[in-house]
């Protein structure tokens, strides 16, 4: 829903699993890395979108609680490094759901748009609507 809430277009070509086989034992399989390659190249040919980092705070009223957040990054080859959910907290500002790099599942500290500003090679976020359950 990013383009939907005021993200702006990015194109980006997407490859940096196909670019870096090492770094993902399961790509020695040459069978796996050219289905990852292929992936890469779809995913490559789709704009998507970001809230740039400058603008996350701005549009905090359209990112509803329990969103999915993505965080962008300028890393060449690569789209996100790291997701949560969005959880709008008693001050109305949306925090981040996340587990750490320690392995435990926190709410930042700070909301999301202070939150990111931290973040070295962030460029925004990709605000994602789960899909309701079929019945």
């Amino acid at each position: 829903v990013t383009g939907d809430i005021g993200g702006v277009p990015v194109e980006k070509r997407i490859d940096f699993m196909g670019t870096h086989p090492g770094s993902y034992p399961a790509l020695s399989s040459e069978a796996n890395l050219k289905e990852v390659r292929r992936v890469e190249a779809r995913l490559s040919a789709i704009p998507y979108y970001i809230v740039p980092r400058e603008a996350v705070a701005r549009m905090e009223e359209k990112i509803k609680d329990g969103d999915i957040i993505a965080l962008a990054t300028r890393v060449p080859g690569l789209d996100v490094t790291h997701t949560g959910i969005a959880l709008r907290q008693g001050d109305g500002r949306i925090y981040l759901l996340h587990a750490s790099t320690l392995g435990q599942v926190m709410v930042s500290e700070e909301p999301l748009a202070d939150y990111l500003e931290k973040i070295d090679g962030n460029t925004g976020i990709l605000v994602a609507m789960p899909l309701p359950p079929e019945n």
